[in-house]
């Protein structure tokens, strides 16, 4: 940002005019009505990143990937830092959009590629919909220097779930074909595992 008072639409003019036509942004601008006249720095970092994703929605006739990318760089022009831990509570449907809008704004913070969000975004979908079947149980996420971890806690026992113990669950087969490390375990009462995906060292064309 460029000074405390510049409103979103001058920051997504400044940005989104790399990637796309200013007539692309405007009208984008225009459907998320008198928000764009929101001054960024008096927003949190949530409503920050819920308001760039508003905005990357309503471009027209604009690509996945490069919708992807444009919104990285509002993520990062506007000081949403994708670091940090965040806990997501496993219980329902509603908790199940939480936790993908949650994987995708740290995917595209971090600079995966489309295709590498959306792998990931199902995977995850695919993990938290059989816990929310088996009792519910919570996901922590964390971006490090290096990873992005995925800590996962059940309040059921799962059993065995991957080699040597036991052949992979089809609710488990996409976590383990993204993941770069896998750790299985059981913890006192439920279950609980971990695994992590690199972070990319640019962004993906």
């Amino acid at each position: 940002m460029d000074r405390p008072t510049t409103t979103f639409s001058q920051l997504a003019h400044s940005v989104a005019v790399r990637f796309v036509t200013d007539t692309t942004v405007d009208a984008a601008l225009a459907s998320i009505g008198s928000k764009a006249h929101w001054v960024v720095a008096d927003l949190t970092v949530e409503k920050r990143c819920a308001l760039i994703n508003h905005f990357v929605r309503a471009l027209r006739d604009t690509g996945v990937h490069t919708a992807t990318r444009l919104e990285h760089a509002l993520l990062t022009a506007a000081q949403c830092p994708a670091s940090g831990r965040r806990v997501i509570s496993i219980k329902d449907a509603i908790s199940l959009i939480a936790v993908r809008n949650q994987v995708h704004q740290l995917a595209t913070g971090v600079g995966l590629s489309w295709n590498e969000s959306m792998r990931l975004q199902s995977a995850i979908s695919d993990l938290a919909r059989y816990i929310v079947e088996k009792g519910g149980g919570r996901i922590e996420i964390e971006d490090t220097s290096s990873a992005l971890f995925f800590m996962v806690y059940a309040n059921a026992d799962l059993g065995p779930c991957t080699p040597p113990d036991a052949v992979t669950p089809p609710w488990l087969a996409a976590t383990v074909g993204i993941a770069q490390g896998f750790r299985c375990g059981r913890a006192v009462t439920g279950s609980q595992f971990q695994f992590w995906h690199g972070r990319p060292q640019s962004m993906v064309a």
